[in-house]
């Protein structure tokens, strides 16, 4: 047996490493990274444990139906080889970043879990701050890809900023909604989990505030007033940074309104989105398959040799926004797949009874989900975690009230 110190070491790690996106390999399609090691270990630990599995009915007949959805769409799609590579990446995605932390909330405990997922951020996060506060004094750590004149932008080992930005926004969404729905909340301690989204000076952070905000109106266990604070000292704050550092904003959090449709990010993304509405429009119902959008612009677009299905060009091609992925992949059918695991979550927040945690969990998740509208990819290792973790609390949550009624 592991014992509980190396147990506790490795799910750590696990945390850590969801977002260690540039440690990996690249193989066709496929980008093993050191955090699957981690990840395998874990889940033969988890199979030699010899524990009951848990997974809640609706939730295997919501991950069923969109893998149907995935399966169908690749046989009738665009590229069938390509698509069905990447329902292999689902079935590993869902097994490794999604029924393994589901389960170790299960069988760990949800307390103990939480406290070494949101230990996990600010190890990463500290990181990402790091190479921001190094480039200050002239010093480039070498996974600070991203510069604006002579600042490094924080992104810890993701791919780029804004993906350093997806990851850290659950753990400080969390944090800010128990600020406005607890009291006694440090504000030292909530301005140093802000200052690590922060560093990021991603975009994204002008769409996840305010959408913060108006999330949080529609749950009544939010305070209305310490919301209003919330909402003021945000506010005050962007405007002091873009009074202090001008000429940095202007390039970082307000390029988009700044540069406007002339800016290439913008643009990309932008033509990402009606690509995908337009190949949606030719495969309404099944879609062209995970994958067959890149590869249908591929050919339509490029000069390269179009009969190998693996050719890192393709990545250039993909979707650059989630919801118009799912629709343009899998159709409608595919769309209504992700809309019912939507209920199904949304049923099983209605039943938690730690309201405040399961409120600033759920809340933390939805606003997510939005910024990834901004970023491609329905893979992202580091959402599916953040999914099951919600998940699991509201699970682990409902069982104990159960087991607490029969005791009684």
């Amino acid at each position: 047996m592991v014992s509980n110190k190396i147990r506790s070491t490795l799910i750590f790690l696990y945390f850590v490493l969801s977002s260690a996106e540039l440690l990996h390999l690249v193989m066709g399609i496929f980008k093993p990274k050191l955090g699957h090691i981690v990840a395998l270990v874990l889940l033969g630990w988890m199979v030699l444990e010899k524990r009951m599995w848990r997974l809640p009915k609706p939730l295997f007949h919501a991950f069923l139906f969109i893998l149907s959805s995935m399966v169908i769409s690749a046989v009738l799609g665009y590229a069938p080889l390509r698509s069905l590579g990447y329902v292999g990446v689902y079935l590993f995605n869902f097994l490794i970043y999604f029924f393994l932390p589901f389960q170790l909330m299960q069988m760990v405990g949800p307390d103990k879990i939480l406290r070494l997922y949101w230990s996990s951020f600010v190890v990463v996060g500290c990181y990402a701050a790091l190479q921001l506060g190094l480039s200050l004094f002239g010093v480039y750590e070498p996974f600070a890809l991203q510069r604006v004149g002579s600042l490094a932008r924080g992104q810890a080992w993701t791919y780029e900023p804004s993906y350093y930005a997806l990851y850290i926004l659950p753990y400080v969404m969390y944090h800010n909604s128990l600020a406005i729905i607890q009291e006694g909340t440090s504000k030292m301690k909530l301005l140093f989990q802000n200052l690590l989204l922060i560093v990021s000076t991603s975009t994204g952070l002008i769409v996840s505030y305010p959408a913060f905000f108006a999330i949080a109106t529609f749950f009544k266990e939010t305070r209305k007033r310490k919301l209003l604070v919330a909402i003021s000292t945000f506010c005050a704050s962007l405007l002091l940074v873009t009074v202090l550092f001008y000429e940095t904003v202007l390039h970082t959090l307000f390029k988009f309104f700044y540069f406007g449709l002339y800016h290439f990010s913008f643009s990309a993304r932008w033509d990402g989105i009606v690509a995908s509405i337009k190949t949606f429009l030719k495969h309404p119902i099944f879609g062209a398959g995970l994958g067959g959008v890149s590869t249908e612009r591929f050919v339509a677009e490029s000069t390269y040799d179009t009969k190998l299905i693996t050719l890192q060009e393709f990545e250039a091609f993909d979707p650059t926004n989630a919801f118009t992925e799912i629709l343009a992949s899998l159709g409608l059918v595919g769309l209504v797949a992700f809309i019912y695991l939507g209920i199904v979550f949304y049923r099983a927040f209605l039943e938690v009874q730690d309201k405040q945690r399961g409120t600033a969990l759920f809340i933390s998740l939805i606003v997510m989900l939005i910024a990834l509208q901004m970023n491609q990819g329905i893979f992202r290792p580091y959402v599916w975690i953040h999914a099951a973790i919600v998940y699991g609390f509201l699970f682990s949550d409902r069982l104990l009230e159960v087991r607490t009624q029969h005791a009684g």
